[in-house]
């Protein structure tokens, strides 16, 4: 029966009805009176619809911190599945929320600091929004993660460069500038300094640095062909973007690997195509050869503390568990990770017409993506003008000088 109960105490409450059945709905029309819950002011019916619309729509009516899951077993028996399916869902959010939370409680402090001294800057760069929908039709993305599989990309990166539009993320840059190639695009949005650890040294005079207000003050600084920013995900960062205007958002999924792809996706990119997106440790693992992460624990090794003894701590330090790679073979991952994949796969999920690919069959499958060879990769047709008019876009949104001094008097002191 309705809850009417409820309704009447909450009348303002955003109320959303779940039936993965058109038939039951109807039904349930025909025996139970619902005209108090149509009468409310928020009352949304998801009738036949996935479970990621279904999240969807509870995220935006004030998300899982604010929401009441009203279930009764008797009424869900005719769809187990799907209904468990979508408490798995709902079950998985609350744990991003509460670690979304937890992160901007622990670093509160240093992307305040953060913000402040990049505060200029922000306002005088350019936004990804620039590149909105601008990407052709026939342009596909390359997302260089640091995975130990991109290891079997980088020496065809050259070659790829002619094929797609490349984006490295700052953990695998150190492994490309070695190799003498410099990415078409370097993202960094972690505001911390390990993060900037990544690139600092570095130079990449062909490559356009995507990172926001927060990230550690040296990053801009960095030797890039340009720097552009996006919308910052903390509180401060989004103040100031009120007043300095908008730079174009790009979800986070916790890694840098999901802004890099969810700045595909904002470009307008049909396909996207990922190298080191392993999400696990395929043949034990933990990073390609030459990032940092690995050029650190060879540094700190001592003759009682080897570098694999660090490299054994990082593999089965946390909770471990085994899933699928892509060709059905078990591959070491965590609880960290599997949620990075979930992300991915309900990212997919909602932009159905994006195709996804992964360049390796030994990293851990992500619900809806294809596996590509590197070897049908480089077939593909070359698309350099094409790719040369995307890259030289413009965004002809920003503010003159003039407009940013005026916005800037209307900053707090």
């Amino acid at each position: 029966m309705p809850p009417c109960s409820t309704t009447k105490k909450n009348p303002n409450d955003t109320v959303i009805l779940v039936e993965p059945d058109f038939r039951y709905f109807f039904t349930a029309l025909s025996v139970c009176d619902w005209s108090e819950l149509f009468a409310l002011k928020n009352f949304i019916v998801a009738v036949q619809t996935g479970a990621d619309v279904v999240v969807s729509l509870i995220e935006k009516a004030g998300g899982f911190d604010h929401c009441a899951i009203v279930a009764n077993p008797a009424h869900m028996q005719h769809a187990t599945e799907y209904f468990t399916a979508l408490s798995s869902q709902i079950s998985r959010n609350k744990q991003k929320d509460k670690i979304n939370s937890a992160t901007q409680e622990r670093f509160s402090k240093l992307w305040l600091r953060n913000v402040c001294r990049n505060l200029e800057k922000f306002a005088t760069f350019d936004g990804v929004n620039r590149y909105e929908k601008k990407c052709p039709k026939n342009l596909p993305f390359l997302i260089l993660a640091a995975g130990p599989t991109l290891q079997d990309v980088l020496p065809h990166l050259n070659e790829l460069k002619k094929k797609c539009v490349i984006v490295a993320v700052d953990t695998a840059l150190r492994a490309c500038l070695r190799l003498g190639f410099e990415p078409d695009f370097i993202l960094l949005a972690d505001p911390q300094y390990y993060a900037y650890m990544h690139i600092a040294g570095l130079s990449a005079p062909s490559s356009v640095l995507i990172t926001e207000s927060a990230a550690y003050p040296a990053v801009y600084r960095f030797d890039c062909k340009e720097i552009i920013v996006c919308s910052s995900m903390f509180p401060l960062g989004k103040f100031f973007e009120e007043k300095l205007g908008k730079k174009g958002e790009l979800s986070s999924g916790g890694s840098v690997s999901t802004a890099a792809w969810d700045f595909a996706r904002l470009c307008g990119a049909n396909e996207i195509y990922c190298a080191g997106l392993d999400l696990g440790f395929p043949d034990f693992q933990t990073h390609i050869r030459g990032s940092t992460f690995e050029e650190k624990i060879h540094t700190a090794s001592t003759r009682l503390v080897p570098a694999e003894k660090s490299g054994v701590s990082a593999l089965f330090g946390a909770n471990m568990i085994y899933e699928k790679n892509y060709a059905g073979e078990p591959i070491l991952t965590d609880n960290r990770m599997k949620m990075f994949a979930w992300w991915f796969e309900s990212k997919c999920t909602e932009n159905s017409s994006i195709k996804s690919y992964s360049l390796s069959q030994k990293s851990l499958k992500i619900p809806g993506f294809s596996v590509c060879q590197i070897e049908d990769f480089i077939k593909k047709s070359d698309v350099i003008l094409e790719k040369d008019e995307f890259m030289k876009c413009i965004f002809h949104g920003a503010p003159s000088q003039s407009e940013l001094s005026e916005r800037k008097k209307s900053l707090p002191a």
